[in-house]
């Protein structure tokens, strides 16, 4: 068996696409997946499964969220070590003194698409910075609420379904992850 993160874009975000943790905690363990476990109510999930395919495991688990909850949820399942690297690779964590609050990962469930930065950089503001990786992009932005810097922007312009969580929801999921 092998540790994965299941993380979902779009749930329990105002009063949307509203999926109990409790309720989905059972749906995997109905479904056969191990060691079920979430973090906050974002839609992150911690499990493990004898399937060694990322995407054949994020295809089961949106038919799965579909069959139970009656909603069309994008996924995106990463290894323990997939999203070790991703956090890795942030290059705005390097800088000495660096307060993270700030900081944000939109992953991406793919490499992105080629692509021209024109359309983001007329959203971006001054003070908000990014930096696109191979399957994720590394935020800085003071006020992740009010950015134009979103999943769906990010998703049209890279060609990819895209989910952001913040750094500190990122570390955590993979301190549980690496625990299992």
């Amino acid at each position: 068996m092998m540790t994965y993160i299941a993380i979902l874009r779009g749930i329990n975000v105002s009063g949307k696409n509203i999926i109990k943790m409790a309720e989905l905690k059972t749906a995997f363990t109905h479904a056969g997946f191990q060691k079920t476990t979430t973090y906050i109510q974002s839609g992150n999930i911690i499990f493990q499964a004898a399937e060694q395919n990322v995407s054949v495991l994020a295809s089961e688990i949106s038919g799965l969220i579909l069959a139970h909850f009656k909603l069309i949820v994008p996924v995106i399942v990463l290894t323990v070590d997939m999203l070790q690297s991703i956090i890795d690779q942030n290059p705005f964590v390097a800088q000495p003194g660096r307060d993270t609050g700030s900081l944000h990962i939109t992953f991406l469930d793919g490499p992105a698409g080629d692509y021209t930065a024109d359309k983001i950089e007329k959203k971006k503001q001054v003070e908000e910075h990014y930096v696109i990786g191979s399957n994720a992009v590394y935020l800085d932005i003071p006020k992740y609420g009010n950015s134009k810097l979103t999943n769906n922007l990010f998703e049209t312009v890279l060609r990819v379904t895209a989910t952001t969580r913040n750094w500190k929801t990122a570390n955590e999921i993979l301190s549980i992850a690496s625990q299992l």
